[in-house]
């Protein structure tokens, strides 16, 4: 699959951002193996176009799944679909050191192979949590986590409320809903980060939620807080 910037007819200061979000895709993605995370091959990049190979996905993406119909989405897939999220994200946050704040997680960044198998993409504005987590905001309004937007502080736990949200949506549209599905996804999206689970934890509870289990695990909190989505595509945000 080729993916594309070109920056022919933008300006200067267009073409710097750009660059520095194709060069932080690039070193992202380059040291990242992980079978829920978009693979990229190679890159090519001069002043008219910016080219990035990853593997074709024939299922497009989330959102597309969700909101326009393209085909049906049964539980199991819907299941799959978020354990395979949050695997990818807890490799991330767990298992890289340091770790990686995807900080634009959203149904549009999660793209579905043929067996609908999900991988995380679009790491241009990944943050990579060093000494400090201080970074200007970006992400996508709807998912980002309150405290990113008022702290300009970008977390893991911001990612977990974003996953939260995406959970949402892969709730809505689908009936009957599994009860502790939503509450996995309800505790994710709590106001209060250190209320959120890790991404550790969310891929346990995802696991216990297996709708082929007889006895699924019962995940309870007080919480009870969760942002809307919309049918229309949320604005992206960067300041």
């Amino acid at each position: 699959k080729l993916w594309s910037r070109t920056t022919k007819d933008s300006t200067s200061e267009d073409q710097l951002i750009i660059k520095k979000c194709l060069n932080t895709e690039v070193e992202t993605l380059g040291n990242i193996r992980h079978k829920n995370i978009v693979k990229l091959y190679s890159y090519f990049s001069n002043f008219d176009c910016h080219l990035l190979v990853y593997d074709y996905m024939p299922n497009g993406n989330l959102w597309d799944a969700l909101h326009k119909g393209w085909f049906h989405l049964d539980w199991p897939n819907r299941h799959q679909i978020a354990l395979g999220v949050a695997q990818g994200l807890a490799y991330l946050h767990h298992d890289l050191l340091p770790p990686i704040v995807h900080r634009d997680i959203k149904s549009t960044n999660i793209l579905l192979d043929i067996n609908y198998q999900p991988k995380v993409a679009d790491f241009g504005i990944a943050k990579v949590l060093k000494d400090s987590t201080s970074t200007i905001i970006a992400g996508t309004y709807g998912y980002l986590a309150p405290e990113y937007a008022f702290s300009n502080k970008a977390k893991t736990k911001c990612d977990v409320y974003s996953f939260g949200v995406v959970l949402m949506e892969l709730i809505t549209g689908k009936k009957p809903v599994d009860a502790d599905f939503g509450e996995i996804a309800m505790c994710c999206t709590c106001k209060n980060p250190s209320q959120r689970p890790t991404m550790n934890e969310v891929v346990q509870l995802l696991i216990q939620t297996d709708p082929c289990l007889t006895d699924p695990y019962k995940f309870s909190t007080k919480t009870r807080d969760a942002s809307n989505v919309t049918e229309n595509q949320p604005e992206e945000v960067e300041s």
